[in-house]
């Protein structure tokens, strides 16, 4: 899911600008060609760009076109001229809005490619000017050339890319090798989440980044728990894509120091919603925390895990004590999921509980491969299944009794069960099967009541 990108209101700086709340300037004239200073300039192409805000779910091509004005614009008030403040805001504005155009649902592919891509090359130009300025947002900076990457890899994974028709932009970003530009993404995210960390360790100091302005106003930037949460959101995001591009099968190692990281990252992000809980109780608000982000969180877990149990099976050859090592951190997040019982959806259980069922397979065919693995591999495999799945599903069912395809899982699942090379397995395969049978009847049953509405 593509990241909306941070530093999202249109004043890079808000504090360091002054006037309103916000601190937008505002357009001088509704005229832009009555406009010549770098400030007018500004000034218009962030109203351009409300504009297209307010247009951008109703008529997302009328959106469009405000965006691209206001990238004009931006690009305009380059040119023009102003202070070096004026021209990091029209820098990062225009950088970060090209983000934003690229992660548009309604972008058509090779528009979206190319947005993507400037958004990139604009970020890395302003990480440049980072090490000659105190006046931009190394994390903004990050995070959001991080998401432009992660974009970039997502749109290269899922459609066919015709080079002869994209912009040089385009096949110089990507042409990059996917891997090479997601270790950047990924780089750039741990460096932000060291950023966030250091901010909230500070507590209520005062102290954080500090940017000055031009006119040496300083202002401190300091990171919320909110915003790490979206940080890990992103991090394990971009850990499941790159566990699913081509050169990532060359080594068990790289995987598990990616599965490292995610790992380290859960009980973190279980941190941050616990405090943002206690922060929305203590301003009277009775809820159960931010519960959109918390779940997204658990979304991307799910997809991670699903993600590595993929990469696993087209490893040439897997191994006993890698198949631990993700069978464990499996367990960690069935646990975590049972636990938020009975507010996780089903799709999230069932999706948890394919992981270990292709993780048993995956048990199940080395252990017919190298015959002196074969007792400890068959003992994960039913474990896997028996002890973590079929839990999984069972109370998948519980919670939406309708579903045909979750019904359809458990009989699947108990058939191979009964294919485990164990006693306890063998002992019950008259039930498993008999099982199997009646969650086949079922699954059937509610699809035709589906198909009959």
């Amino acid at each position: 899911m593509p990241r909306e990108p941070s530093g999202k209101d249109k004043s890079r700086r808000p504090a360091l600008q002054g006037g309103g709340g916000n601190g937008k300037r505002n357009p001088k004239t509704s005229s832009r060609a009555s406009q010549s200073s770098g400030p007018s300039l500004l000034a218009s192409a962030l109203a351009d760009e409300d504009s297209g805000d307010r247009w951008v779910s109703a008529d997302p091509a009328k959106a469009v076109r405000f965006y691209e004005k206001a990238m004009a614009g931006y690009s305009d008030a380059l040119h023009a001229g102003g202070t070096d403040d004026d021209t990091m805001d029209a820098l990062f504005n225009r950088a970060r809005l090209s983000l934003v155009v690229g992660t548009l649902p309604s972008a058509f592919l090779y528009d979206a490619l190319h947005a993507l891509a400037t958004a990139l090359t604009h970020h890395t130009h302003l990480l440049t000017l980072h090490n000659q300025s105190n006046t931009l947002d190394l994390a903004d900076l990050r995070f959001n050339r991080a998401a432009a990457a992660a974009a970039l890899l997502e749109l290269s994974q899922h459609h066919h890319i015709d080079f002869s028709i994209t912009t040089d932009t385009v096949r110089e970003a990507l042409g990059d090798a996917g891997w090479r530009m997601g270790e950047m993404g990924w780089g750039d995210l741990a460096e932000v989440v060291g950023i966030q960390e250091s901010d909230l360790a500070r507590g209520d100091s005062g102290e954080g980044e500090e940017l000055v302005g031009g006119d040496g106003v300083v202002a401190v930037v300091r990171a919320t728990e909110s915003q790490l949460l979206d940080t890990l959101t992103a991090q394990v995001e971009l850990a499941a894509q790159l566990l699913l591009l081509d050169n990532t099968a060359a080594a068990h190692d790289t995987l598990a120091q990616i599965d490292q990281v995610v790992q380290a990252a859960q009980p973190r992000a279980a941190l941050a919603i616990e405090r943002i809980t206690d922060d929305m109780h203590s301003a009277g608000v009775q809820d159960d925390g931010d519960t959109a982000a918390a779940d997204e969180f658990q979304d991307a877990v799910d997809a991670y895990e699903l993600a590595k149990l993929e990469r696993l099976a087209t490893l040439p050859t897997p191994t006993l004590p890698s198949l631990k090592t993700w069978y464990d951190s499996l367990v960690g997040s069935s646990r975590q999921l049972q636990a938020q019982s009975p507010r996780a959806s089903t799709t999230r259980l069932a999706a948890l509980a394919d992981a270990f069922i292709s993780l048993a397979r995956t048990a199940l065919d080395l252990a017919a491969g190298e015959p002196e693995l074969a007792d400890a591999a068959s003992v994960l495999a039913w474990e896997g299944l028996s002890q973590h799945a079929a839990k999984l599903l069972a109370s998948a069912s519980e919670g939406d009794p309708s579903s045909a395809g979750v019904w359809l899982s458990r009989g699947d699942l108990d058939l191979l069960r009964a294919t485990v090379p164990r006693d306890v397995a063998q002992n019950a395969r008259r039930t498993l099967l008999a099982n199997a049978q009646k969650f086949y009847t079922r699954a059937a049953a509610e699809a035709r009541l589906i198909s009959s509405k």
